[in-house]
Order: C-alpha cells, then sequence, then structure tokens
C-alpha cells in the first residue's frame, strides 16, 4: 500500500447511504484528481443496507489510490445531518472539498484548480464551480447551469436566503474553518442551504466557471420527492432555515419578504395537491407558520378553489372517488370554522 508522503492539505468529505448503483463513480471521480499535494477522502456510510460497503471495500482494496480513501461504517443510521457532521470532523486537511455519494466529478483539475485559487487569493476562504444536472429518470443533463436563468447565481447572503438559492455541495471548496461556522442546531430541513449561507455572511465566495461536478436528480431524496407531504415538509424546513438567520445575523427587514414569498409557495402546493387525501395533514402541519388571519384566508381560498374543481370531478368520477376526494375538507373546516 502506497503511503502520504507529504503533509496533508485536503479532505474530501463523502455521506453515502443506499448508493450503491453511484457511489462507484462518486469515489472514481475523487481518485481521479490530479494534485501536487495531498489528499485524502472520508466516506461516513450512514449503515447502508445494501451493498454500498462491498463497493467501497473494493476500491480501496483494488484501486492503485485506494489508500486514499478512510472509511466509516456507523451500526446504525444516523441521519443525514448528523452524518455529514461526523464527516466533516474527520477531515482534518487545511482545506475541505464534498461530493456526496449519489454525486460525481468530472473534471480531474477540479481540487488543483481550486486550492490554487485559494492559494493565490487569500482574501477568498471559499470556492465553488460550474456543473451539470443530471435527471436519473429521463437520462438528461443539464450543462454548465449555474448562472444562468435556470439556475441564477446568488453569492449575497441576503439574495440567497430571500431567493432560498441553491448551491450544490459538490462543487465546494473551502478552509476546513468554513465548515465549522453552522451549528447542527441551525438546520431545519437542508443541510447545504444553512452552510452556505454562514459561508456567505464570513467570507468571500469566488465562482470559477469551470464545469467539474455533476449534480445527480433522484426522484426520491432530501430535497426532491413525490411525496406531497415531504416536500412540504422540506419547504418548511427552509422557511423557518431563514427565520433563524434571519434572526442570527440581524436580517430582520427580510422577514416580511420571507413569510410573504412562503405563503404563495404554500397556497400553490396546496391547490396543487387539493385532491390529496392528506391534505388535512398538511394544514395541521404549516398552520402556526403563518399569522391567525392569513391561515384563515388560505383555507377559505382553497376550500373556494376546491369546490370549483369538485364540481368537474362531479361530472366525470364515481360518488366513491368523490366522497374520498371530498374526506380532507371535513377536518379544515371544523379546525376554522369557515
Amino acid at each position: 500500500m502506497n503511503e502520504m508522503k507529504n503533509e496533508l492539505l485536503l479532505s474530501v468529505s463523502m455521506i453515502t447511504f443506499k448508493h450503491e448503483l453511484y457511489i462507484k463513480q462518486a469515489i472514481e471521480g475523487v481518485l481521479m484528481q490530479e494534485t501536487n499535494f495531498e489528499f485524502h477522502l472520508i466516506i461516513a456510510d450512514d449503515c447502508s443496507p445494501d451493498a454500498t460497503p462491498q463497493i467501497v471495500k473494493d476500491i480501496i482494496d483494488n484501486h492503485p489510490n485506494g489508500y486514499r480513501v478512510k472509511y466509516f461504517r456507523h451500526e446504525k443510521n444516523m441521519g443525514m445531518q448528523t452524518n455529514g457532521s461526523f464527516a466533516l470532523q474527520q477531515c482534518k486537511g487545511k482545506y475541505v472539498a464534498v461530493c456526496e455519494g449519489d454525486d460525481y466529478w468530472i473534471d480531474p483539475l477540479k481540487l488543483q484548480k481550486q486550492v490554487d485559487i485559494l492559494e493565490n487569493n487569500p482574501e477568498y476562504k471559499f470556492c465553488i464551480t460550474n456543473l451539470d444536472f443530471y435527471n436519473q429518470s429521463t437520462s438528461k443533463f443539464d450543462r454548465s447551469i449555474l448562472n444562468t436563468f435556470k439556475k441564477p447565481l446568488y453569492l449575497d447572503i441576503e439574495d440567497f436566503l430571500v431567493k432560498k438559492a441553491f448551491m450544490a455541495p459538490c462543487t465546494w471548496l473551502g478552509t476546513r474553518e468554513c465548515f465549522f461556522l453552522t451549528n447542527i442546531n441551525d438546520i431545519q430541513s437542508d443541510g447545504s442551504f444553512a452552510i452556505f449561507m454562514d459561508v456567505l455572511q464570513n467570507t468571500k465566495v469566488y465562482f470559477l466557471d469551470d464545469t467539474t461536478s455533476v449534480y445527480r436528480i433522484l426522484q426520491e431524496s432530501a430535497s426532491h420527492s413525490n411525496s406531497f407531504l415531504k416536500m412540504l415538509n422540506y419547504n418548511q424546513g427552509i422557511y423557518r432555515t431563514q427565520l433563524h438567520y434571519i434572526e442570527k445575523y440581524n436580517l430582520s427587514r427580510l422577514k416580511n419578504i420571507v413569510y410573504e414569498s412562503y405563503r404563495d409557495s404554500i397556497k400553490l402546493m396546496l391547490r396543487k395537491n387539493y385532491q390529496n387525501i392528506e391534505l388535512s395533514k398538511a394544514i395541521k402541519l404549516i398552520q402556526d407558520d403563518f399569522k391567525s388571519d392569513d391561515i384563515i384566508i388560505l383555507v377559505q381560498e382553497l376550500i373556494y378553489y376546491y369546490q370549483k374543481e369538485l364540481l368537474k370531478i362531479n361530472n366525470s368520477k364515481s360518488l366513491r372517488i368523490v366522497k374520498l376526494v371530498t374526506a380532507p375538507l371535513v377536518y379544515i373546516k371544523n379546525k376554522f370554522n369557515v
């Protein structure tokens, strides 16, 4: 086995759970990196019940750069945020880069380019790059999507917070301390959203417009789901994270803007899912986020919309189906006396 002869400069943090279809590509994208410095790869496996451990072990044993991999497997599932925090704690380099187990890197000079930028520009402590999106279900790419109409680039904390902006961790590289600005209690839903806001508040971020990484969009993940309640819960978590950072960084002037945006997005979600039998659970989940008058208006508008759409269902579907989709209204009407 080869041994690292020079002082470790960089650690790559990779969390994984049930990524047997993707983990090999993720690891190989890291191990192909060409650098003039030493780095290692930390893999934190959150007790995957699939073939992930065997795939990782095979790479460690047989890949020429397998010696760089340090693999940790939890005996029980810890959850994404706890596992992510654990992985970062194992990173000992001056710099840390991130690649989750379902994403991958495509530029063998990614690490070298980003480290060179930070070494030569000490006013920056964090560097991101452009990336491709890959939709797993359609096998289609959106190429070099960052800083486009689809995914604008926001490097000001106020803009990033208000827009609920996206910043894929697979493009990140920063000094180690940047990854410890965020307390796990700061995270209500999406850890990357919270971490990047702390980074924006505390340092300048360099954008390298080279496409180095691929972010894989799955049908089911922390930020994408076919479940109405899961996505509602995710959006609620983002909203509560926004409120937390408004208080944390004294950005009270943004509170009404954020509230109105959340209210409008929830209204659209409820309308889109007006036939969902979990509608009453959804109202229970989000009702405390709204002012009393606003939740009443929201519910009244929903019922009006619901009743109008129900006429179409009455004309085209059986009475049994009508009763099924009407059921959520019972809780809503009783609760809010409308």
